[in-house]
């Protein structure tokens, strides 16, 4: 079971996450109403503005929504344009770093000839010198810092990959140490003047990128002190200049520009996020604050920096920051959410035994007149579309059959070979407020299950819940019934989820159940085939301690005397016959009266099934495939 670093309620959390996914709707429309018709951004004029361009088609790439990243013609021109902002030197420590990070991204297939490939690299390498020689970047005659030291490493990154970085820029890591530890004494001292969230930050978000090695104990002072130094409206205090623009003034670091950077932390350190929820929370609410629709002429909405004192309206940059921050913070919640609820609902993470291979029995299933085996089914239609990737849509089986057949097996096997946690559902969890709160209850659970994906759910003996609404059927059953479907109709349109739906009483589920849209297999669970039940015999009688021969002498008797009667013994009757089969062993009986006594044993188990399986002489020859990959 994962650890759960948060006490805010799942309800709260389902809120939050609820009004993020509201909110980040708006992406697409906001950024695009800074756009040229050329495909580029302007910022605050409708000008084409080359850092805020690359911001905002970032912006859109890693939220998937920008054609951009198609766009040949785009990417020549943020190629060949003068990489400098606002009368800052040509191929500065700010503009470059940002223009061939985003580039990269931008480019995929789009072909870059030698000429070009040269000036990236040609800005690189002269990155790599400033850092070797003066340990971090900076613009103009100010101290080198933390953020533009940062950018200059996911650019590298970008272009020359994760490990050459590291052995490159090892001096930048030496020195953004001090960095970090310079800061941790600033705070401590309370050192008004020198403290600097953002030189914290960005130190200690490109010291763990990069796998230099810090305290535990370091490394969590360092998020306190961040997320502590936030203010009372969501925001952090602008600190320092990180350099000067000729035409605009000042250039501060953005709050949420260093929040959607701590994304660039390796994932297991995502969470720590968990533990400052409240603070993420305070930060929307600044968001939520300041947001500013169809603002001037151009109709432009989202929000300011806040960075130059004459400016109050939208700024493309900063609206693109804060998408960022909260697609970001919607993948923290969403994991928290997850976890929080496999754990209210006991998920299974882990399987003591290797079901699919060991100790699952294959069944014959009769599917339109032919006779098909369970789990070439299952493998072929559940779990090799999966984890190829070929099957998105949710599946949903409903496995059907007498007690004892191994139903909730078949579950357990399914989740194992996918790798996904099981949640198992009864009655149990629909009634805790009697009858008169099930429907209630019902589209509680199922609202909940709508939060989480790659998971198996198996709600199981839940025949009362799809119960056939005959006419002579009770009031509270066609309610339940006519509730659920629709529910499960719900749960069919997720991706990247199995529900399956196991029941004893076939010939009471309602017809509308098995319908397409609801579950994509129907499949009766009878006996497994006898060569399964001899094989499983077998390898019990593998285990015992008795010598080969009498392993041997005991395998042929069954063998030769009862491998048909097996044929017609349940799952759960195999493994309670193994069971009596030791106990007879036990006895030391001759081989005539083991025969004899074995014989009485299978007859019972036999019958029982027999009588069992009439029950189901609608169902048997019933199995339905819907699929359509």
């Amino acid at each position: 079971m994962e650890e759960i670093k948060c006490d805010i309620s799942l309800d709260e959390l389902i809120k939050f996450k609820n009004e993020v996914g509201i909110c980040l709707r708006k992406h697409k429309t906001y950024l695009y109403s800074f756009r040229n018709e050329d495909g580029t951004f302007f910022n605050q004029t409708p000008k084409f503005s080359l850092t805020s361009t690359i911001t905002c088609l970032n912006s859109l790439i890693s939220a998937e929504l920008g054609e951009e990243r198609e766009s040949e013609n785009l990417f020549r021109i943020l190629l060949n344009t003068k990489w400098k902002s606002a009368n800052l030197e040509e191929n500065n420590c700010y503009t470059s770093p940002l223009m061939i990070y985003g580039l990269n991204k931008l480019k995929d297939d789009i072909d870059i000839n030698e000429g070009e490939n040269k000036k990236i690299r040609i800005i690189l390498d002269k990155i790599k010198g400033i850092i070797k020689d003066k340990s971090g970047l900076k613009v103009q005659n100010y101290d080198e810092n933390a953020f533009l030291t940062f950018m200059g490493f996911i650019s590298y990154e970008s272009f020359y990959g994760f490990e050459k970085t590291k052995v490159d820029l090892i001096n930048g890591l030496k020195w953004l140490e001090k960095v970090l530890y310079h800061q941790l004494s600033n705070y401590y001292a309370n050192d008004l003047y020198n403290k600097d969230a953002y030189q914290l930050g960005y130190s200690l978000i490109t010291l763990l990128r990069y796998d230099y090695e810090i305290s535990t104990p370091i490394i969590n002072k360092a998020f306190n002190i961040f997320f502590s130094d936030q203010r009372e409206d969501g925001s952090w205090d602008r600190y320092n200049p990180l350099f000067h623009y000729p035409e605009e003034g000042n250039a501060y670091c953005f709050p949420f520009e260093l929040l959607k950077n701590f994304f660039f932390l390796p994932e297991k350190f995502h969470i720590k996020f968990e533990e400052y929820i409240e603070n993420f929370e305070k930060a929307r609410s600044w968001i939520n604050t300041h947001e500013k629709i169809n603002r001037t002429e151009e109709n432009i909405s989202g929000w300011c920096s806040y960075h130059h004192p004459n400016w109050k309206d939208p700024e493309s940059w900063a609206t693109a920051c804060i998408f960022d921050f909260l697609r970001n913070y919607d993948s923290v919640l969403k994991n928290l959410i997850r976890k929080t609820l496999l754990s209210s609902l006991k998920a299974q993470y882990e399987f003591k035994k290797e079901y699919w291979n060991k100790i699952l029995m294959d069944v014959q299933v009769v599917v339109k007149g032919k006779n098909l085996l369970l789990k070439d089914i299952v493998l072929d239609h559940v779990i090799n579309p999966i984890k190829k990737g070929k099957r998105k849509k949710a599946i949903g089986i409903l496995f059907y059959g007498p007690p004892g057949t191994g139903k909730t097996l078949y579950a357990k096997s399914i989740a194992q070979e996918l790798k996904m946690p099981l949640i198992i559902l009864n009655p149990s969890h629909f009634l805790v407020e009697g009858f008169g709160g099930l429907v209630r209850k019902a589209t509680e659970i199922v609202e909940k299950l709508k939060y989480l994906e790659n998971v198996v759910v198996l709600f199981d003996e839940m025949e009362e819940l799809i119960r056939s609404r005959a006419a002579n059927a009770e009031y509270e059953t066609r309610l339940f019934t006519t509730s659920m479907l629709p529910m499960f109709s719900d749960l069919h349109e997720k991706e990247n989820f199995v529900y399956i739906c196991n029941t004893n009483k076939f010939e009471n589920i309602d017809k509308a159940a098995i319908r397409p849209g609801r579950f994509d297999l129907s499949i009766f669970i009878g006996p497994p085939y006898k060569e399964e039940s001899l094989k499983m015999i077998k390898e019990y009688l593998e285990k015992l301690d008795v010598n080969d021969d009498e392993k041997l002498n005991y395998y042929n008797i069954f063998e030769q005397n009862f491998k048909e009667k097996l044929g017609d013994l349940f799952y759960h009757d195999i493994l309670d016959l193994m069971v009596e089969t030791k106990n007879l062993i036990l006895e030391g009986l001759n081989d005539k009266d083991f025969t004899d006594e074995l014989s009485h044993i299978i007859k019972n188990y036999s019958d029982h099934a027999k009588a069992e399986l009439k029950k189901y002489d609608d169902g048997i020859e019933d199995s339905k495939i819907h699929f359509t990959l």
